[in-house]
């Protein structure tokens, strides 16, 4: 690929728990939520919050575009929205079945470095193992401090990894 003049843009590593997650504890009053289409718009606003680190709100067409994205993988992801009281703080998306895997995990700017990611990992994986699942992965961006996190609190078996590659303009 280099050779053809294509650059590495971004890679991804897939992490699974192995033994005990070592995760902490989130705030007493958190409230997490399996969503539905009636709180699909809040889960979506929130998680394009969260990986924008920023607080400003998304603009309508990528919201649209977010839930148009959203809506049939439903079918096959459960997503999780914490709140706060009435705010929305935090969001988890994850494959459901015997092997789950974690695709989408934030927690708002503000909001963050109080365990609410954490939180949300601890009751996923408690649910997980509860139902027998046979592997609970996560996955993320490589090298990156999410990345770092998830091995800290037990994540610690890389099952799969993949770079991304773009060709340079001509």
């Amino acid at each position: 690929l280099r050779a053809a003049g294509a650059a590495p843009v971004k890679a991804t590593t897939h992490l699974a728990l192995v033994g005990e997650l070592h995760a902490a504890s989130g705030p007493d009053d958190l409230v997490v939520e399996d969503v539905t289409e009636d709180r699909l718009e809040a889960w979506a606003r929130t998680k394009m919050i969260c990986f924008a680190n920023s607080e400003v709100e998304p603009v309508p067409d990528a919201l649209a575009a977010e839930l148009a994205v959203r809506r049939p993988e439903m079918a096959l992801a459960r997503l999780q929205l914490a709140s706060l009281g009435a705010e929305a703080v935090g969001v988890l998306a994850f494959y459901d079945g015997d092997d789950q895997l974690v695709f989408n995990l934030g927690t708002r700017v503000g909001h963050r470095r109080r365990g609410i990611a954490q939180e949300l990992l601890a009751r996923w994986a408690a649910a997980g193992v509860a139902a027998g699942c046979r592997s609970l992965v996560i996955n993320a961006d490589d090298p990156g401090r999410p990345r770092d996190l998830y091995r800290r609190i037990g994540f610690v078996d890389e099952v799969y990894w993949y770079q991304r590659y773009a060709l340079a303009a001509p």
